[in-house]
């Protein structure tokens, strides 16, 4: 049943061709940065979004509307649907649906107005109703969706906040008339599924004992309950990975997370695609929040700038002066990124001779982030390490550029995007070979093809693996200057935009 005014046609701004190599693509998700970003998820959405874009598509983005959300990129923000009524428990709740414009994107919001105020409370995750607040907020995109007459050539819905999409549109909407050609789901990160109680499903119209079947939402592992994310695959026409080696590893038992059977079932509806960088943010040639900016193009003013860089920022943090190989990371401190190991790397870096920088936070944790402010306190007086535990977005790019190498530990990656944009801005990785790592950083020694190296790889999450690599890096550094240079040129001409996974998610789309 669906309710609620529909969307009168003379009042749609946004027009749809539907011929052609034109498609009218919308993307659902929790985050889109910069106006609502916790992680990689937002940028992925917002870069991929431009580049479809810019190659000719329509786009619309539908996100919550957060009350914290970030309005210093927004222009045009305005009401398009102020009575949009969608079901939850029984009855018919009202939201308001906000349109805006995000540096050429056009951004939808649903607002609810529910007692509980599901998107008003200051933050963007960590409620204890969560999986409340996002299935909600899936049927109500596509109550909107039906009402507004908007008939996507592409619904491409993004983790598990968003994985009941393709669920509500096979078990309600497609029968209502909304019509959709290809149903998209991308695994941003297959550790968070979204495990529901059977009531959660109920108070949505759906029916928690037609889900709950082990070929449907029933968990694997506990059988009680739901897996939103194990729905997302089972219903979606296509399940994409954010990499090719993460497609793979989550196919294992060591990878699955339980869901290693499911995945290798519907292995033929899985695809890994290697995320892109936003060229138009990432990019030392027009960055405006470094020093000084450079180009591979011009290699002479190159490695001058890129030096001028090093020496602004560790003046700014007031590091020891001297040309010592300077090593960075900017990481959520969390149990996946190898909290241990970053340490590790630290304290290996120094006792080698090179200074090193962190930036990190962990509002979820607070013991973690105490554990690193009494490393903080503790190395603060040898001005050879700088920590910082909070976001600072225009340090962290002068840690991209002013950096001369940069540790990416991970116990597991599905892409990881520090390691693209260092690569961009000429700053060579250290990385664990796993997940996307494995598909964008070649070790020097052990490459297959020489061709391709451009940094150090370490097979395992373990200290004497970290060691490994950090001790080649800084040998390197020090004793084959003109090979570091090499690679530092050879990694900023590599095409890491989102220029070549757009095509691919084309395919995958059915435009070519």
């Amino acid at each position: 049943m669906s309710i609620g005014p529909k969307w009168p046609n003379s009042e749609r701004k946004l027009r749809f061709s539907q011929s052609g190599t034109h498609l009218y693509i919308i993307h659902i998700a929790a985050e889109i940065a910069p106006i609502a970003k916790v992680g990689g998820l937002a940028d992925v959405v917002a870069g991929l979004s431009k580049e479809l874009t810019a190659q000719g598509h329509a786009v619309e983005i539908i996100i919550p509307k957060y009350d914290c959300l970030d309005y210093s990129a927004v222009t045009d923000l305005h009401v398009i649907y102020p009575n949009l009524y969608s079901y939850y428990k029984g009855i018919w709740i009202r939201n308001t649906v906000w349109r805006c414009s995000l540096n050429d994107l056009s951004v939808l919001m649903i607002e609810p107005h529910n007692d509980t105020h599901f998107f008003g409370r200051g933050c963007y995750y960590d409620c204890p109703d969560n999986m409340e607040r996002f299935t909600y907020f899936s049927r109500a995109v596509l109550e909107f969706l039906l009402k507004s007459n908007r008939h996507p050539d592409v619904l491409h819905s993004h983790d598990w906040s968003t994985g009941l999409i393709p669920v509500l549109y096979h078990e309600i909407y497609k029968g209502l008339g909304l019509n959709i050609k290809k149903n998209i789901f991308t695994i941003h990160n297959l550790s968070h599924q979204g495990l529901s109680e059977g009531w959660i499903i109920d108070a949505l119209g759906l029916s928690s004992s037609h889900l709950r079947h082990f070929d449907r939402l029933q968990d694997e592992t506990f059988p009680h309950l739901l897996n939103i994310l194990k729905g997302a695959i089972v219903y979606a026409d296509n399940c994409t990975t954010v990499s090719p080696s993460y497609a793979e590893e989550i196919q294992t038992v060591e990878g699955g997370c339980g869901l290693n059977r499911l995945l290798n079932f519907y292995s033929y509806k899985l695809v890994g695609i290697l995320n892109g960088i936003d060229y138009s943010y990432w990019n030392p040639e027009i960055d405006p929040l470094i020093s000084h900016q450079y180009s591979p193009a011009n290699k002479d003013l190159f490695f001058k700038n890129k030096a001028l860089c090093k020496a602004h920022l560790k003046k700014r943090l007031n590091l020891m002066e001297g040309n010592k190989p300077l090593i960075g990371i900017v990481s959520r401190l969390v149990h996946q990124k190898g909290l241990d190991l970053i340490v590790q790397a630290l304290h290996r870096t120094v006792d080698r001779g090179g200074q090193f920088i962190l930036m990190g936070s962990s509002p979820d944790t607070p013991w973690t982030l105490e554990r690193f402010k009494h490393l903080q306190e503790s190395m603060l007086p040898t001005h050879q390490v700088h920590i910082e535990l909070k976001h600072n977005e225009s340090l962290a790019h002068q840690i991209f550029a002013g950096c001369d190498a940069f540790i990416i530990p991970s116990l597991f990656e599905p892409c990881g995007l520090t390691q693209q944009i260092s690569l961009k801005y000429g700053t060579l990785p250290i990385a664990r070979r796993t997940g996307g790592l494995a598909d964008t950083v070649f070790d020097i020694d052990t490459a297959p093809d020489q061709k391709m190296s451009n940094g150090f790889t370490f097979d395992h999450p373990t200290i004497e693996g970290v060691n490994w690599g950090i001790d080649r890096a800084l040998k390197t550094f020090i004793n084959k200057n003109l090979l570091w240079r090499k690679l530092m040129l050879k990694a900023a001409t590599l095409d890491l935009s989102w220029h070549i996974p757009a095509s691919h998610y084309l395919q995958l789309y059915g435009d070519r």
